[in-house]
């Protein structure tokens, strides 16, 4: 479902594929979201248990500002109406 309507957008909306990767918000997020991921397969086996603490602080940060980013789009899409 989700690559339905990821290509449903880039579809309708034309330019949002380049835009998508020229977007620094949106890249940055989803960079982060990736090397969180990428130290919690391959990090945290081969180190002690202090990564994992690490880890979480660092998954809790990149909620915070995700929840954040995320209400201010919001909040400029719907008071720009």
């Amino acid at each position: 479902m989700n690559c339905v309507l990821i290509a449903l957008r880039f579809y309708l909306h034309a330019g949002s594929l380049v835009d998508s990767f020229t977007d620094q918000m949106e890249t940055e997020i989803v960079s982060s979201a990736t090397i969180l991921i990428t130290i919690t397969q391959y990090g945290i086996p081969n180190t002690g248990p202090w990564l994992l603490t690490v880890v979480e602080a660092l998954f809790w940060i990149y909620v915070g500002v995700s929840v954040l980013v995320s209400a201010g789009l919001y909040l400029t899409l719907w008071s720009t109406q």
